[in-house]
C-alpha cells in the first residue's frame, strides 16, 4: 500500500483553524513527509491523503497546565529494583513503557484499513513509510486506550527511552576511549537544563552543573559564562574528566564553535584540566557533528524542552547573555520531579485496561446507528419536562460522600432548555456532582454557565486541545477548561470516561455518539425520552435499550430523583 502524507493538505487545514500544534506539523517531528517544499502546487493538490500523522501538542508545560501529572485513567506503581543494576532498571522501565515511544495511525486504501505504529524519532531525513509498522486492529485499539488513560503529561514523560540513552551514551564516550565513570555531565542552559537532568538519571549520575553557552549568530563568535567556568574550574569538578554537554538540540552547531574555542585551547586545557568533552543533543537530520553524538529524546525537544523559565527554573540575568539565574517556580520543580520519577521506575498500573477498551466496541454500534431508518426518521421533539412550578430537589441531611462528575450532553447549536429547567437541574444536583461538557454552546453550555455561578468550582468545559486559542480571554471558561484528546474520538472517549453519571438533554449525530460511548462504557445514562432526536431514536431502539446501564425517564424530576440515587 503505497503510503503518501500531504504535507500542503495538512498545513492548510491548520493554518485555517489556527492551532497551536501548528507548527509541529509544518516541522513534522515524525520525519520523512518525503516531499519537498518546491514541490509545484497543483503537484500537491492532486497527491491523495492515504495516511496522516495523528497530532501531538508535546509540550510538557501545556500539559501539565492542562492535566497536572496525574494519570487520566490509571494509577501509579513503583517497580522492585531491588538488587538490579543500573542497566537492569533502565530496561526495565524501558520495557514498561515501550508503548509511549510510538506514534499510532490508521489507513485506508482499497477501502481496507490498516494500522500502523511509527517510532518517534526527530529526524526529517527518515521517510515514514520505510518506518512503519504494521499492527493489528486490536494491537492499536489497546495502544490508543492507553496513551488516551494516560494522558497528555504521562505520554511525553514516558516517550523518553532512557536505556537507549544510557547505551548510546556509553558508546559515545567508549569510542573516545573513556568510560561512563569518566563522564560529568554539564547542561547547556537554558534549553539543555532540564534534558541534562534527564541525562544524569540515564548515566546514574548523583551529581551535574550547568554552563550558559550564548550561541550568538554567524556573523560574530558567541560566549560563555566565564564566572561560571571559572566557578567549576575552582572546584575542580571538571578536572581529568570527560565533559558531557547536553542540550535538547544541536542543529546549527553554533554552541559547538564556542565549545570547541575553550576546551579545544591549550590554554584552557590547562587551565580546566579535563581529559575531553562532547556534546550530546538531537540533530534534526540525525546527524553528528564534531565532538558530538545525534541522540534521540523520544518527546520532541522542539516543543517539550521549550527555552521557558517556568519549565527550566532558571533566567537570563538582567543586562546578560551569558549569566543565568536560578528562577524556581512550583511549576519547575514539579514539571521536574513528574518527569525524573519515570527513570527511577514509577510506572501506569494497567489493570483496568481491559474496562477501558470495552468504549472500542461502541463505534460499529454507532455506524449502525447512523446508518439505520430509524435514525433518519427520528423526530427533533420539544416538549415540556415536567417541572412546571416545581421547586428543586434540596437534600435534607449533609453531604458525606465524594462529589461525583455528572457529564451533561445535548444539544449544542441551539438552547432548547429555558429558564426554569437549567435552574431545576442546576439547584438540585450542585451539592452532589461537579458538571462538565464538551461544549460551551447550547444546553450543555447553558447549564454549565448557570453552574458556574452558583458553585464557579462545580463546571467545567472538556475539550480537545487544538481548541485552545479559542478560549483565550473567556469569561466564563478560560481557567476552567480541560484540554485533552488530539483528535475528536480521543477528545469525545476522553469526554465519557471522565463522568460518574451521564444528562442527556436533546442532541443530534455528536450526542448519540456520546450517548453510545457512553452506554459502552458502562457508565448509567439517563435519557429524555422522545426529547430531540437522540431521545425519539433511543426510545426506539431495542439494542440500545437492552442495556442495563441506559435509564429512559419520562420528565427531568424523574431523571434528577434517579441521578440522586446513583
Amino acid at each position: 500500500m503505497k503510503l503518501i502524507v500531504c504535507e500542503f493538505l495538512l498545513e492548510f487545514y491548520y493554518q485555517q483553524k489556527n492551532r497551536k500544534f501548528y507548527n509541529s506539523i509544518k516541522m513534522p517531528y515524525f520525519m520523512g513527509l518525503g516531499m519537498s517544499m518546491s514541490t509545484s502546487l497543483s503537484q500537491r493538490l492532486t497527491q491523495k491523503l492515504e495516511v496522516s500523522m495523528p497530532p501531538n501538542n508535546w509540550s510538557l508545560l501545556d500539559a501539565f497546565k492542562d492535566e497536572g501529572d496525574t494519570p487520566l485513567r490509571f494509577k501509579k506503581l513503583q517497580l522492585d529494583f531491588s538488587g538490579k543494576s543500573l542497566e537492569e532498571r533502565l530496561r526495565a522501565v524501558s520495557d514498561a513503557n515501550e508503548i509511549f515511544r510510538f506514534s499510532y495511525t490508521r489507513a485506508k486504501s482499497n477501502g481496507k484499513g490498516r494500522h500502523y505504529k511509527i517510532p518517534l524519532f526527530r529526524d526529517y531525513n527518515i521517510d515514514i513509510k520505510k518506518i512503519k509498522i504494521p499492527i493489528t486492529k486490536e494491537e492499536y485499539e489497546k495502544a490508543t486506550t492507553i496513551l488516551n488513560g494516560a494522558g497528555r503529561f504521562q505520554r511525553i514523560a514516558r516517550s523518553v527511552p532512557y536505556f537507549q540513552l544510557h547505551q548510546d551514551v556509553k558508546q559515545f564516550a567508549e569510542f573516545k576511549g573513556y568510560t561512563l565513570d569518566d563522564i560529568v555531565v554539564v547542561g547547556v542552559d537554558r534549553g539543555g537544563r532540564l534534558p541534562s537532568f534527564v541525562m544524569r538519571e540515564a548515566l546514574g549520575k548523583d551529581n551535574g552543573y550547568t554552563l550558559k553557552v550564548d550561541q550568538a549568530g554567524f556573523s560574530f563568535k558567541g560566549e560563555l559564562d566565564r564566572d561560571k567556568l571559572d566557578e567549576l574550574i575552582e572546584k575542580e569538578v571538571l578536572k581529568n574528566r570527560f565533559i558531557l554537554f547536553v542540550d535538547s538540540t544541536v542543529d546549527s552547531g553554533r554552541q559547538i564553535e564556542v565549545l570547541k574555542r575553550y576546551f579545544d585551547s591549550d590554554e584552557w586545557k590547562l587551565k580546566v584540566g579535563h581529559r575531553g568533552w562532547g556534546v550530546v543533543g538531537s540533530n534534526e537530520n540525525g546527524e553528528n557533528l564534531y565532538n558530538h553524538k545525534n541522540i534521540n529524546w523520544g518527546l520532541n525537544p522542539d516543543e517539550s524542552f521549550e527555552d521557558n523559565p517556568s519549565l527550566m527554573g532558571v533566567d537570563y540575568a538582567p543586562g546578560s547573555n551569558t549569566r543565568v539565574i536560578d528562577y524556581p517556580t512550583e511549576t519547575s520543580e514539579a514539571i521536574k520531579n513528574a518527569l525524573l520519577e519515570v527513570p527511577r521506575g514509577v510506572v501506569l498500573d494497567l489493570s483496568n485496561l481491559s474496562d477501558l477498551m470495552k468504549i472500542k466496541r461502541a463505534y460499529y454500534q454507532i455506524d449502525r446507528a447512523l446508518r439505520s431508518k430509524s435514525w433518519q426518521k427520528a423526530e427533533d421533539t420539544r416538549r415540556n419536562l415536567g417541572v412546571f412550578g416545581m421547586e428543586p430537589t434540596l437534600l435534607e441531611h449533609k453531604i458525606t460522600q465524594p462529589r461525583k462528575k455528572l457529564l451533561v450532553i445535548g444539544n449544542g447549536e441551539e438552547i432548547t432548555i429555558n429558564d426554569e429547567e437549567v435552574s431545576y437541574i442546576s439547584d438540585s444536583l450542585s451539592e452532589l456532582y461537579d458538571f462538565f461538557a464538551g461544549t460551551h454552546m447550547g444546553n450543555p453550555g447553558r447549564l454549565l454557565k448557570r453552574v458556574s455561578q452558583a458553585r464557579k468550582t462545580s463546571a467545567q468545559l472538556y475539550q480537545p486541545t487544538y481548541s485552545r486559542n479559542d478560549f483565550e480571554g473567556d469569561e466564563i471558561f478560560e481557567n476552567s477548561v480541560n484540554f485533552h484528546g488530539e483528535t475528536k474520538e480521543e477528545f469525545r472517549e476522553n469526554l465519557v470516561q471522565s463522568a460518574d453519571a451521564v444528562l442527556v438533554l436533546g442532541g443530534n449525530e455528536g450526542t448519540l455518539r456520546e450517548t453510545i460511548l457512553s452506554i459502552y462504557a458502562e457508565k448509567p445514562v439517563y435519557v429524555l425520552s422522545k426529547y430531540g432526536v437522540v431521545g425519539n431514536y433511543v426510545m426506539k431502539s431495542k439494542s440500545l435499550r437492552q442495556n442495563q446501564n441506559l435509564h429512559l425517564v419520562d420528565n427531568l424530576p424523574d431523571a434528577v430523583q434517579r441521578l440522586r440515587m446513583t
